[in-house]
């Protein structure tokens, strides 16, 4: 994806990254690669976790999952 905004974290760098978390524009700077997430995000402690998982509220729910 080709993004030509400013960083929505720290308003200064060229954002070229997509949070998967909350669509916040990041630079590479302040975009997690491991998680996808920026890291406002990381350090929220958003999470993509298993459906339905009571231990990690930041997954999807039952019935939020296609089948």
């Amino acid at each position: 994806m080709s993004v030509s905004e400013i960083c929505q974290v720290c308003e200064v760098a060229q954002a070229d990254r997509t949070c998967g978390q909350c669509g916040r524009l990041a630079c590479e700077r302040h975009l997690d690669e491991e998680t996808g997430m920026c890291v406002e995000c990381v350090s929220a402690g958003g999470g993509s976790g298993v459906p339905g998982d009571p231990t990690n509220p930041g997954g999807p729910a039952d019935d939020d999952v296609l089948r």
